[in-house]
């Protein structure tokens, strides 16, 4: 959204840094309590940031992710696969905190 006040242009949010990925983002989930972004990419990896582009860590899972979201409290995110697993992962440490199988 912009305005013009007299000559100056007014933009809600001004960008601070522009920093490319290697693939092309498919979602995205701010972390509800932290200063953590995890995004999906097009080649189905996780990649999971801090606001200041800090990578904490990635991972791949090895099949396509239909969903993400994150825990309440933000300290698990969760990804659902399109066989229908889901698995939990810590947000600081890279380690699958559980994962469910669909049977059917």
């Amino acid at each position: 959204m912009e305005t013009d006040e007299g000559s100056r242009r007014v933009l809600p949010f001004q960008l601070q840094f522009d920093k490319p990925l290697a693939s092309q983002v498919k979602m995205a989930e701010w972390n509800p309590e932290k200063d953590l972004l995890a995004m999906v990419t097009e080649d189905s990896k996780v990649v999971l940031h801090r606001f200041n582009w800090q990578r904490l860590w990635t991972i791949s899972p090895g099949k396509c992710i239909t969903s993400l979201c994150w825990r309440p409290d933000g300290k698990v995110v969760v990804l659902g696969l399109e066989d229908g697993t889901v698995s939990l992962h810590e947000s600081f440490i890279i380690r699958i905190y559980s994962s469910l199988i669909s049977l059917g």
